[in-house]
């Protein structure tokens, strides 16, 4: 037993073959109609202004304006400067703990 339903986009009729069908348009390019008119009725996404925060690089101790916690330099030339200090051993002690704990996976 067939079932007619009309497009929700132009009002054309059309067959529904199974009784429990979920389909409301007639073809593809109707139900692309649709979902172009839904897309431009809902609000365009907002995007959310990244979370900044004031810190201290951990080689030259310049201020930087971070969107991450736990970044610890202020540009990759400071954070490479740093590793190869720590390799000649003169790099900051402290810094040199806390990457030991995190390589060992003690942190």
């Amino acid at each position: 037993m067939a079932k007619f339903r009309y497009c929700k986009v132009c009002d054309a009729p059309f067959e529904v073959k199974h009784p429990h069908s979920t389909k409301h348009y007639c073809s593809n390019k109707c139900k692309a109609r649709a979902s172009r008119k839904m897309r431009s009725i809902k609000e365009p996404l907002q995007r959310r202004e990244p979370l900044r925060f004031e810190d201290r690089c951990a080689h030259c101790g310049n201020t930087y304006l971070s969107t991450r916690y736990g970044r610890l330099f202020c540009s990759n030339a400071c954070r490479q400067a740093e590793y190869r200090a720590r390799k000649r051993g003169q790099g900051n002690p402290i810094l040199a703990e806390f990457v030991g704990h995190v390589k060992a996976g003690q942190y």
